[in-house]
């Protein structure tokens, strides 16, 4: 019996403290992220801490720090010393470079010597943009930041790829200077650096810098919050989805969303795609009116006559997804949908999330269309 009581209460010291061991390191590791959060600061603002970041995190910091020194020097030497020197723009830590306007931290789960913390991010734009991010802690001396696992909508993968791809040029990369003029008279410098796949882009008085990825032809480079692209001597510029600049023919296609409309449950099973729909006919086989009470509870009327509906169709999902659609363009012969997706939160059933385009008949083309 007196065995049994002696089991049973070093049992209950180890579960005891054990649970205690874990709530104590997650109150400072929260101490931690909040310290890196509470404040939103600019990069050069932001202090060296080695309370607060990793040694390899740190030196990632110091060289891009280290970078713009030289290229203020180079500027003011330089034949256009109003010129504005490359430096570190937009919110560092999280995925989206316009920053946040609220965070939550959602889990902490403690792996032996790394965590992993999960934040929700809210930034109140039109339409409100939604988004989740991975901060990555080891012990090292204490608890540091060592990376930051971006979302999708960064482009790029995570923290070390985002420090590691600012333009730190070492002497034998190779660099290719270029530039483009639209019908406006407007200059777009384009310093390339092929050894590391990057571009430095020099536009308006504003310095930025974007990584390769991987187009079926032509040039691609994107941050998250610009993008550019070219094919041939042609380059076109977008900032969160709308062309700033372009030496392509492009056209901006109006468009109207259509509501209080559902998908039919006999719908085929597919990832996420688009269908053209030009006739009524067509439309009723695969959605259904959902008329509901209240100011604007009536389904959008569409006029075929005039117009065709791009139908965005996800795949069946127990999350509920918010679709916005912040552009379409025409290009010759393709219009381009640019959406924004992000998860809201869990459903005790599932549904397909979709979106209808009202557009006119006078945009034709094949449709292409970029999700982030």
């Amino acid at each position: 019996m007196k065995l049994i009581k002696c089991t049973i209460t070093c049992l209950f010291f180890v579960i005891f403290f054990g649970c205690e061991s874990d709530q104590k390191k997650k109150f400072e590791i929260t101490k931690i992220i909040d310290a890196v959060y509470k404040n939103q600061k600019n990069f050069y603002d932001i202090p060296l801490d080695t309370a607060l970041f990793s040694s390899s995190i740190i030196k990632e910091m110091k060289n891009i720090r280290h970078l713009t020194e030289l290229d203020v020097k180079r500027v003011q030497n330089s034949e256009f010393p109003t010129d504005k020197p490359f430096q570190f723009e937009g919110s560092v830590f999280t995925s989206l470079s316009d920053g946040y306007s609220k965070y939550t931290i959602t889990t902490i789960t403690i792996n032996d010597n790394k965590v992993y913390v999960t934040i929700d991010f809210e930034y109140n734009s039109t339409p409100k943009v939604k988004w989740t991010d991975k901060v990555v802690l080891i012990n090292n001396n204490g608890w540091k930041i060592d990376n930051i696992l971006f979302s999708k909508i960064a482009g790029c993968k995570d923290l070390k790829e985002r420090l590691h791809y600012a333009p730190v040029e070492d002497d034998a990369d190779e660099i290719i200077h270029s530039s483009a003029t639209d019908s406006k008279g407007r200059i777009l410098s384009m310093r390339f650096n092929t050894t590391k796949d990057i571009v430095t882009i020099h536009y308006l008085n504003e310095v930025f810098v974007l990584m390769g990825q991987r187009p079926a032809s032509g040039m691609w480079y994107a941050n998250g919050e610009y993008e550019l692209r070219g094919k041939g001597d042609q380059v076109s510029l977008s900032k969160s989805g709308k062309v700033i600049f372009t030496t392509f023919e492009e056209i901006s296609v109006p468009f109207k969303e259509a509501q209080n409309y559902f998908l039919l449950t006999n719908y085929k099973e597919a990832p996420l795609h688009t269908v053209k729909i030009t006739n009524q006919k067509f439309f009723d086989t695969l959605f259904g009116a959902a008329t509901i009470m209240g100011k604007n509870g009536k389904p959008t009327p569409i006029d075929f006559n005039s117009n065709y509906i791009i139908a965005i169709i996800d795949k069946t999902s127990n999350r509920a997804k918010e679709l916005s659609v912040k552009s379409i363009t025409q290009l010759k012969n393709e219009l381009t949908i640019v959406m924004f997706s992000s998860e809201i939160s869990k459903y005790t059933y599932v549904s397909r999330p979709i979106k209808l385009l009202i557009v006119p008949n006078a945009y034709q083309g094949a449709l292409k269309l970029e999700e982030y």
